[in-house]
């Protein structure tokens, strides 16, 4: 076919169709909103739908079309308007790939599809990474490549199992500190979440039932605020324990009691599930250094 197309005129009398439920304009309008559609196709299509009410054919509407002869009689309004149509649709065809066939429109969500992500996909840092480091690994997998197990076994088999036992007990015990740190922040949290479930409990019984949405609501609301966040373990501090007294009252005003609870609860939760992450990724790198080492020295 000459042109990949269909005109203003013909198009608008399919989509009328095809919002009256002719299956017919429906198939054409199908066929032409396809990233690659098929023209020729279309134009059988089209020839189908129009032999029942023989009008021109697709292919004789994008021909050129001839000089008007100039008349001096009066041109109705809505003719002049259809003509207007139909000639900026000859001159602005639809969009084309390169290969000359017409492509669907493309609908951009980008706003939508950018709020409804935030927070879910992670941005994985990618660190520089000169040439001078690219050399350095090389020199330190080609080192690593020559200095395998067998290598090692030239050396004294009591001494190495020796220096694998005191390595292993080195690097085992450099996390001693970090996991005392986690320990205590976890006994802390938890400590301060017994007084604030006591501080809850002990207020007036009110009307408010559990309501997940609502609970939900109240978890972020206290949990994404920072300054409460940050003297939420401190009940040692007198200004941080008032402080959360004054967010838990107001809390429990708007949210009810049991929701509140429902709240603290899940931050004890939290709470053991950090605990539990921190010590296994602790453990987790132990257990790595001391399987490489088996793998050299045993």
């Amino acid at each position: 076919m000459g042109n990949n197309f269909i005109a203003y005129r013909k198009l608008k009398e399919l989509r009328e169709a095809q919002k009256a439920g002719n299956p017919k304009a429906k198939a054409i309008i199908d066929k032409y909103m396809e990233p690659k559609a098929d023209m020729e196709a279309i134009s059988r299509l089209m020839d189908d739908y129009y032999s029942e009410a023989p009008i021109e054919t697709l292919e004789q509407i994008q021909e050129p079309a001839q000089a008007e002869v100039p008349t001096n009689e009066p041109v109705p309004p809505e003719q002049i308007e259809e003509q207007a149509e139909e000639k900026a649709e000859a001159i602005v065809p639809a969009v084309e790939d390169p290969n000359g066939m017409p492509e669907a429109v493309q609908i951009d969500i980008t706003e939508d599809l950018d709020r409804e992500l935030d927070g879910l996909i992670d941005q994985v840092e990618v660190k520089d990474y000169a040439f001078k480091d690219y050399l350095g690994d090389k020199r330190k997998n080609a080192l690593r490549a020559k200095k395998d197990a067998s290598y090692f076994k030239a050396f004294d088999a009591a001494g190495r199992e020796n220096y694998l036992n005191k390595k292993k007990d080195e690097y085992l015990h450099g996390f001693d500190g970090r996991l005392r740190d986690a320990e205590r922040a976890h006994n802390d949290m938890d400590g301060a979440i017994s007084k604030y479930s006591q501080m809850v409990t002990d207020l007036p019984d009110d009307e408010y039932e559990i309501d997940v949405g609502k609970a939900a609501d109240a978890y972020g609301e206290l949990t994404e605020n920072e300054s409460i966040m940050s003297a939420f373990g401190r009940t040692w501090d007198d200004a941080d324990m008032e402080s959360m007294k004054d967010a838990l009252n107001d809390m429990v005003a708007r949210y009810g009691k049991k929701n509140v609870m429902a709240v603290l609860n899940t931050i004890r939760e939290d709470s053991n599930a950090w605990y539990g992450e921190t010590k296994g990724r602790i453990e987790d790198s132990i257990s790595k250094y001391g399987k490489a080492l088996d793998g050299l020295l045993k």
